[in-house]
């Protein structure tokens, strides 16, 4: 058994969170740009950005580290009290 299929498929799916991720911050942009972005929609879009974020990351490191990352950002959520 080859073992580049699961490095390809990996790259692949991170490759394409990194593109998603860009997707949204290019919404930002021309939202702003427009002038047409209240608040709430900048947050969303901001928490949107923030996921897509540490799913790229989730992606990109060993299951340990995407362990850590993940118990990080529920940590860091408004709300919590840790």
């Amino acid at each position: 058994m080859s073992i580049r299929g699961p490095h390809v498929t990996r790259s692949v799916s991170t490759l394409r969170s990194a593109i998603e991720l860009k997707s949204v911050f290019d919404q930002i942009q021309a939202a702003e740009k427009a002038g047409n972005l209240s608040p709430e929609e900048k947050r969303k879009l901001e928490e949107q950005a923030a996921e897509k974020g540490l799913q790229a990351l989730f992606k990109v490191f060993s299951p340990p580290s995407s362990l850590y990352i993940l118990l990080i950002y529920s940590l860091l959520q408004p709300g919590n009290q840790a």
